[in-house]
């Protein structure tokens, strides 16, 4: 074979190989519905930060929006959320809402893992704004000597594991 043709393979090749090697792009949208408090919880934030940690250890390019909370339209943040995902040339969008008891936190930066109802998710493809996947998660108690915050973290690293997951079924 002549080295002219073995290059052309070569480059063939690598063109093949590096078309199917890119990074999908996810932003996270934070939403906190509590009639509690209408400040930002800890736990809200320590959600994002584990589910933004375990999109980029799984080779995700992340990026967050603005969280909304208890006092905003929600309809009108996402839609502003979608629009700075799109604008951002992410592929996917990622809202992410925590649900918290009514109780009334004495300090709405600690973290108290019973306050927390539930967590929603959905995946929005960017380009065709079209919902790819959604889970509503119950959360069940802590285990036997597990603190609020270790609690929380656990928490989050399982969602992040359950959005990679439909992220990679829905390439």
């Amino acid at each position: 074979m002549r080295a002219g043709t073995r290059f052309f393979i070569c480059m063939i090749f690598l063109l093949a190989v590096s078309s199917f090697s890119f990074a999908s792009s996810v932003s996270v949208f934070m939403c906190q519905k509590d009639g509690g408090t209408e400040s930002l919880r800890a736990a809200t934030v320590e959600i994002e930060n584990g589910v933004l940690d375990t999109l980029f250890d799984r080779g995700y390019i992340v990026s967050s929006v603005a969280a909304a909370k208890s006092g905003s339209d929600f309809d009108e943040a996402a839609s502003k959320a979608l629009q700075n995902s799109a604008e951002g040339f992410f592929d996917f969008m990622v809202q992410i809402t925590v649900r918290y008891t009514d109780a009334i936190p004495e300090n709405p930066s600690k973290i108290v893992f019973s306050d927390i109802q539930s967590i929603e998710w959905r995946i929005v493809r960017i380009k065709n704004n079209a919902c790819i996947a959604e889970k509503m998660q119950m959360l069940e108690d802590k285990y036997e000597g597990e603190t609020d915050l270790r609690a929380v973290k656990r928490v989050a690293s399982e969602l992040g594991s359950s959005i990679v997951k439909a992220l990679r079924t829905a390439r």
